[in-house]
């Protein structure tokens, strides 16, 4: 009796154990579903072509060739030219304040966005200053990881060679942009 008892107690605790496993335990997702898990969907930040210096058009993943006069202007033996990049937005979502981070050689930049809307583009315009010879410019999107986003693993850094020609010594005066003339 005392057996069919302790077996009958088994049975019951097995099935208690077995229920409550089955109320705990989650659904696997995809990728897919888990962009709209809770109503909530998100944006993707990326560069998808590259960056453009002093009208020459750089590709991630290739090189590109600049001459020093074609820099705006030279700065500690470096020239500084102008650049402009693609940010993208692939998501179905908008993508709030976020800042980007450009490298080359020992220079450096942060720059602020203020966001892309969803599924849209901005075009980031800025200065970047170029040792003569040859260097890597390495992007790192949304760099302070701001923005919760659909594929985190694409804010890698994204890296162009480049290789500048010519005299960064030589004095340019800093021509005055549009923007900056004002009522003039």
């Amino acid at each position: 009796m005392k057996n069919s008892i302790t077996v009958k107690f088994g049975i019951i605790a097995f099935l208690v154990l077995v229920i409550f496993m089955a109320a705990q335990a989650r659904p696997s997702y995809s990728a897919d579903e888990i962009l709209y898990l809770d109503g909530g969907i998100l944006p993707d930040i990326t560069s998808p072509v590259g960056i453009e210096i002093a009208g020459e058009k750089g590709y991630w993943g290739d090189a590109v060739r600049l001459n020093a006069d074609d820099a705006s202007y030279t700065e500690d033996g470096k020239c500084v030219f102008r650049y402009g990049i693609e940010l993208v937005n692939s998501g179905p979502a908008p993508a709030g304040e976020f800042s980007y981070r450009l490298n080359a050689g020992g220079w450096s930049a942060i720059v602020d966005e203020d966001g892309i809307g969803e599924g849209g583009s901005v075009t980031s315009v800025g200065e970047i200053a170029l040792s003569p010879g040859r260097q890597k410019i390495a992007i790192k999107l949304d760099n302070h990881e701001s923005v919760a986003e659909l594929d985190e693993l694409n804010n890698v850094p994204f890296a162009l060679r480049v290789e500048v020609d010519g005299d960064c010594d030589k004095d340019r005066e800093n021509p005055q942009l549009v923007a900056d003339s004002g009522d003039k």
